[in-house]
């Protein structure tokens, strides 16, 4: 593989201890303000890992933002050095088990996220809810039978989420949390482009993609107009 720097991890998608946050996590610290894209960030307690929160304002309705985020495979055209990107399984709890494989500069090996993903609406605050991470079904390691992953690190790792908020029809508020473990031994300018680049360089990139034609006449798919839940 031609070595690149990755900046990856979806839904997701790239890389929170929960789904959901709260005041005893601490406040956040903004990192980087820039084209309209805020990247903040917080330690998580009693690790050494870092949460990311990035948000933007889209000229997009939100159905349009949540196509682009279930096109699994365009993952490759917007996650930054996102190698291959698919859906494993769709299970009967309405969870996907998805994996992503991204490159990592050379002498590093590269990383694989095997994770599940689960997306929720919520129509009386018009918002869409995706939840990410690594659990007991995704950190199966029979699943890694299904790709060719030697010579690659798995993440042990990664919890996230996505937040649509519909502003009106053609705008919407998104914001996109993750926090995730790379695993093996990495030099910490690695982690710093890993972590504090990608979130600025997916929301940059999701900017784009939501005025593709494929994605502008979206129409929210009826089974995702439920009640919100957890993942």
């Amino acid at each position: 593989m031609k070595p690149r720097l990755i900046c990856f991890i979806f839904f997701l998608g790239l890389c929170c201890l929960a789904m959901a946050t709260s005041a005893d996590d601490g406040p956040w610290d903004l990192l980087l303000e820039k084209h309209d894209i805020r990247v903040y960030a917080r330690p998580v307690p009693d690790s050494t890992l870092r949460e990311y929160r990035a948000e933007i304002l889209l000229d997009a309705g939100i159905s349009c933002v949540s196509a682009v985020l279930d096109d699994i495979p365009a993952a490759v055209e917007w996650f930054p050095f996102c190698l291959s990107a698919g859906v494993i399984d769709d299970l009967p709890d309405g969870r996907k088990i998805i994996m992503n494989i991204a490159d990592f500069p050379w002498p590093f090996q590269d990383r694989y996220a095997v994770f599940s993903s689960r997306k929720m609406a919520d129509n009386s605050r018009k918002q869409i809810v995706v939840a990410f991470g690594i659990d007991d079904v995704s950190g199966a390691r029979s699943i890694d039978d299904r790709a060719d992953t030697r010579d690659m690190i798995r993440l042990p790792f990664m919890r996230g989420q996505w937040t649509l908020a519909a502003i009106d029809g053609e705008k919407t508020q998104v914001v996109y949390t993750i926090c995730a473990d790379a695993g093996g031994s990495i030099p910490l300018w690695l982690i710093k482009t890993f972590f504090e680049d990608t979130p600025y360089k997916t929301l940059e990139n999701l900017r784009k993609m939501v005025k593709k034609p494929k994605y502008l006449d979206s129409v929210m798919p009826e089974q995702d107009r439920q009640e919100p839940g957890r993942f």
